[in-house]
């Protein structure tokens, strides 16, 4: 598929097949941002969990 066509010279097909192009690459943006966001909310726990410790053992 030509990438560089305009919209008015793109079939309906051309179309549909960018359209999802677009949505599978969002999906695999959005899953990647999950997995980090995930990280770091383990890691902010971890840190308060550790915090809690520290002050209680004093």
């Amino acid at each position: 598929m030509n990438r560089n066509k305009e919209l008015s010279e793109m079939t309906d097909r051309e179309i549909q097949e960018k359209i999802l192009l677009n949505l599978r690459n969002i999906r695999n943006s959005n899953n990647s941002i999950k997995g980090w966001v995930t990280v770091l909310g383990i890691i902010q726990l971890i840190g308060i969990i550790a915090g809690i410790l520290v002050i209680s053992n004093n």
